[in-house]
Parts: C-alpha cells; structure tokens; sequence
C-alpha cells in the first residue's frame, strides 16, 4: 500500500480511540468488533488515515449452504430455537445473550442463529475463507450444536480422531457447504495517509 512514494503496509500504529458512549453490542465471532464498534472505527480510519476504499467484484470459488438430505432431515445438532435468548449477531436489547462456545475441545454451541447467520458464521472459518451463501431454504431460527471437529486450517493433520468440519457439518447438522463458482466482494484501498499525532 502506497501513497506518494511512502509505504504505509509495513508501518505499525498505536491507537487510542475514545467514544462518547460506554457500551456497545456484543462481540462478534472469532474476536470481531461489535457491529457498531466496528463503524465507529470505519469512521475513525476515514477521519485520521483519510482512507478512501472502494469494493469491486471479483470472480472466486465461494460456498452454498443446502440441506445435506433429499428428505431435508436434520442433524441432530440442529433444532428449532425455543426463542428463549438472542444470538451472537442480533442488537443489543432486554433478551439474555444465548450461550456461545467455539473450540478448547468443547466444540461448537449457538442459539437462535438463522440459516444467513450461519453462513456468514462459516465463511470466516480458516477452511473455508470464502462467500458461504443461503441456500438451505429454512426459515425461522435454530439452536445449534456440535461436538469438537478438526479443519481449522484446509489441510488438517491427518492423525486427528476428529471429523473434519465439511462432514461434520453434514453429519451433525444434517448441512453441507457446496462449493460454487461466483462471485465476491473484494475492498480495494484508493488512498491511505500517515496519520498525525495528537
């Protein structure tokens, strides 16, 4: 990443950001921002770095989340949401936050999610890194569960007892990702500045 002749992708910054409110939603997985925290920061690079993007569409492998079964059975690890908590992706509000566990052997465990949420849940996923789109045709919202499965990476140890996550998908939640030819939304960088300090 350049600007003028100065290259700014092997630059590291400290950053400080303070915010005129206390709270903001929940995390999201794999340790993302809060979706308004993340906008606030979006805001704060365009203000400080005068960062100007740009998204483009770009031809790539991606992934359709469908029904792993002709009779549309589900695993048992899926099951239709008693609406009792909120999941991970929904706005701040008075409902308790469903419980949500990811790995140390513990597995995989979420509530109310839907079938959208999922795929966006599973395209950041190492073995997958990719678009996973809807295609499962199942309204509502599901309490999800799944026990600990390898393929974290795409090439996973062999000697690894556990499933790996394509057929764990299918085996436990009666799903599978089907990978597709499409395309994705790619952020391009137009212009990015050295920031001046405080």
């Amino acid at each position: 990443m350049t600007t003028g002749s100065r290259v700014l992708d092997v630059e590291r910054f400290d950053l400080t950001i303070k915010a005129d409110r206390s709270e903001f939603g929940p995390a999201q997985p794999f340790g993302l921002l809060p979706l308004d925290a993340a906008a606030l920061v979006r805001g704060f690079l365009v203000d400080r770095f005068k960062l100007k993007v740009h998204a483009e569409k770009k031809a790539r492998d991606t992934y359709e989340l469908r029904m792993a079964r002709s009779d549309r059975k589900l695993g048992p690890g899926l099951t239709p949401s008693d609406n009792s908590c909120a999941s991970i992706y929904a706005p701040a509000g008075p409902e308790p936050r469903c419980p949500f566990v990811l790995g140390g052997g513990r597995g995989l465990q979420m509530g109310h999610i839907t079938m959208a949420e999922l795929a966006m849940f599973f395209s950041m996923f190492p073995a997958v890194n990719t678009t996973v789109v809807d295609k499962a045709e199942l309204g509502g919202a599901y309490d999800l569960s799944m026990s600990a499965f390898g393929g974290g990476v795409a090439n996973a140890n062999s000697d690894d007892p556990r499933p790996q996550m394509f057929t764990a998908v299918q085996e436990m939640l009666g799903l599978k990702l089907e990978r597709v030819k499409g395309t994705v939304d790619v952020i391009l960088v137009d212009r990015v500045e050295r920031p001046t300090e405080n």
